[in-house]
């Protein structure tokens, strides 16, 4: 994440500081200006053209990548605070329990975002009856939490804020190539001679 934003501040940054040169160029008709913006636009399109492609071709292996980072926390009971509140939200929004083994990565407890709603959509099982969730019963119904994990709906997310962000940076390509294309023209117009029609007065001479 430190190493996304890092890349995000590069982007940001260097293009305005070119923008600023364009600016100038534009204003003041410095071609060194222009030039050095055309040719700095350039090389960032072009770092961003490549790794978009390798994003799109890495895409189908991000999937795997995600989920190995998440099986690498190690079992769901045993992690932090802050990465056990991750999937108690999936778990009330995606009607989920559990990482990829379903209520058995909670062990004894299993919180109560996990348990079936009556308008649940998606399959139910019944708890293990010495799960924490039978200290809260109050008859001899079974306590149903969701069967299906988490991890999949989790890793699904994350590929579709990825998806976002790369459309994102798409967009901002082809705006960096159209500014490239009309800087070029202006260098163009600017370089380019324009023929003069030179015109010599004579005084006639009445005699």
């Amino acid at each position: 994440m430190r190493a996304g934003f890092f890349i995000l501040y590069v982007i940001s940054i260097v293009p305005l500081l070119l923008a600023i040169f364009g600016l100038v160029g534009v204003c003041q008709k410095k071609m060194w200006a222009l030039i050095l913006f055309t040719v700095g636009m350039m090389l960032i399109s072009l770092l961003m053209s490549v790794s978009e492609v390798a994003a799109l071709v890495y895409h189908s292996e991000m999937a795997g990548d995600i989920e190995d980072e998440h099986l690498a926390m190690g079992p769901l009971v045993n992690t932090s605070d802050s990465f056990q509140d991750i999937y108690k939200e999936a778990q009330t929004e995606y009607q989920c329990c559990g990482m990829d083994q379903g209520y058995v990565d909670w062990g004894y407890n299993i919180p109560e975002s996990c348990l079936c709603t009556d308008q649940s959509m998606k399959p139910c099982v019944a708890a293990p009856p010495d799960s924490i969730l039978f200290d809260y019963r109050t008859n001899d119904q079974p306590i149903m939490v969701y069967e299906e994990p988490c991890l999949p709906y989790l890793v699904a997310e994350e590929l579709n804020l990825i998806f976002i962000v790369s459309s994102v940076l798409i967009a901002f390509t082809l705006i960096w190539v159209l500014s490239i294309v009309l800087c070029i023209f202006i260098l163009c117009r600017m370089n380019r001679r324009e023929d003069t029609t030179v015109m010599f007065y004579t005084p006639e001479v009445n005699y």
